[in-house]
């Protein structure tokens, strides 16, 4: 088994990387006093012919600090074209020449090309030297690390931490010195738009590596006045009194579609509502298009507004015979059952204890006949104006009171909001039938 695995990645290798592969790689050792990073890559030619192996451009990356990698400062030179004979081997070097070849650590991609095949090869780096411990450490004076610099762009403690040269390090990519980071930064493109011949309105601050523009922030004195001027003597500045009592301009177009502009929002007619699915936060301010949905009525919305007004009007007519019932029973009760208490009293009396016995009467019927109207949400509504309730599917709604004219609106209170819904998404029921369900569940 073992055989044929090796076979499979034998011909594996030979399929991708050709005739030539790696003997061995890395770095020269480096040192504070060395003037760039020396690579070298020994290859190997497997082939019973001669090869001509040509070299592709690197690419390097290394880590100038914990979130910034840099991928573009490190460019090497070298890597010539090279002839190798049959079962030979050869070395190809690069050097990257720079100041500042130390603290470096990242990788190489090279490539090369051998007849038609392709060898890619990647090189880990890592110049950093290890930080060797004193003896001063230990009794907590100091010793090599007495002195941390700030910034990943500054030179070792003893040389006062000064800044490098960002141009060298970062061979022209990184060129402006930020002390507060102590790094270096990419210089910033500044671009003005322009024609030709015309003084440029934006700047590059060499200080501050930012883009200044030139242009004042506030008028002259000058300008102020030649501003008024043109105003006082143009042909509009005799309407200029007829837009005097004008409190607040408006600027955003508003589409009110079936409805009527009130100020910076628009009342939608009745049947209709505002769609905001698409409106960020469902702000007021980003809604440009108002009322532009029905409000459909579906077949069980109808039903249950019948049967509710049939409801109200058995109610109702229930009240009011109640009503003549209790009232012919008090002009009984006062003409014939009290007759012989009202001989013993006087008139003064009966005009007082009448009135009182009616006021307690008529309490008594008013806690009868009163109903606690309350409803449940089947259907989640966003609303579309600021007195309407929020509805989320479950939720309970409390102390219902029929609008005059509301087409199908109640008013009620919700999560302790009060304010306004559609009886379209909400089942509506007194205190009466609360109680018979909760009886059919027991």
């Amino acid at each position: 088994m073992k055989s044929l695995f090796r076979l499979l990645l034998l011909c594996y290798l030979a399929k991708v990387t050709g005739k030539i592969h790696v003997e061995r790689s890395g770095i020269l050792p480096v040192n504070s006093k060395s003037f760039g990073i020396q690579f070298y890559i020994t290859l190997a030619n497997d082939a019973k012919k001669k090869l001509t192996i040509t070299p592709k451009t690197p690419r390097c990356c290394w880590r100038v600090d914990k979130n910034d990698l840099d991928c573009k400062s490190m460019e090497l030179i070298g890597g010539n074209e090279m002839k190798l004979s049959p079962f030979k081997k050869g070395n190809i070097t690069y050097v990257f020449p720079n100041k500042y070849p130390m603290d470096r650590a990242g990788s190489c991609d090279f490539t090369f090309v051998a007849g038609e095949k392709l060898l890619r090869h990647k090189v880990y780096f890592n110049t950093t030297e290890p930080k060797k411990r004193s003896w001063l450490d230990v009794i907590g004076f100091g010793g090599d690390n007495y002195r941390k610099c700030r910034g990943v762009d500054r030179v070792d403690p003893r040389k006062d931490c000064r800044p490098v040269d960002c141009v060298e390090k970062y061979n022209g990519w990184r060129n402006f010195f930020r002390n507060s980071t102590g790094k270096c930064e990419v210089v910033h493109d500044c671009y003005t738009k322009g024609k030709k011949g015309e003084l440029p309105e934006i700047a590059f601050d060499k200080d501050y590596n930012d883009c200044k523009s030139l242009v004042s922030p506030e008028l002259t004195r000058k300008q102020r006045k030649q501003i008024h001027d043109n105003m006082e003597k143009s042909k509009l500045a005799k309407m200029k009194y007829t837009l005097e009592d004008i409190k607040e301009i408006n600027p955003v177009p508003l589409n009110c579609h079936h409805g009527r502009r009130v100020g910076s929002v628009c009342v939608c007619d009745d049947g209709w509502r505002t769609k905001t699915n698409n409106v960020p936060k469902r702000d007021l301010r980003y809604i440009y298009d108002w009322c532009n949905v029905r409000i459909k009525k579906s077949k069980h919305s109808r039903q249950r507004a019948l049967l509710l007004a049939v409801s109200f009007i058995i109610q109702g007519l229930s009240l009011v015979g109640f009503t003549l019932l209790i009232g012919w029973l008090v002009i009984i009760w006062s003409c014939f059952i009290t007759g012989s208490e009202r001989h013993v009293d006087d008139s003064t009396e009966n005009r007082d204890v009448l009135p009182q016995r009616l006021k307690a009467l008529w309490d008594i019927i008013a806690r009868l006949w009163r109903r606690d109207y309350h409803g449940y949400v089947h259907t989640t509504y966003e609303p579309s104006n600021d007195n309407e309730l929020h509805l989320k599917k479950g939720q309970r709604v409390k102390d219902i009171v029929k609008i005059d004219d509301g087409d199908g609106w109640y008013e009620g209170t919700c999560n302790g909001v009060r304010g306004y819904f559609d009886q379209d998404y909400v089942v509506i029921k007194t205190s009466e039938t609360r109680q018979q369900s909760d009886s059919e569940r027991h």
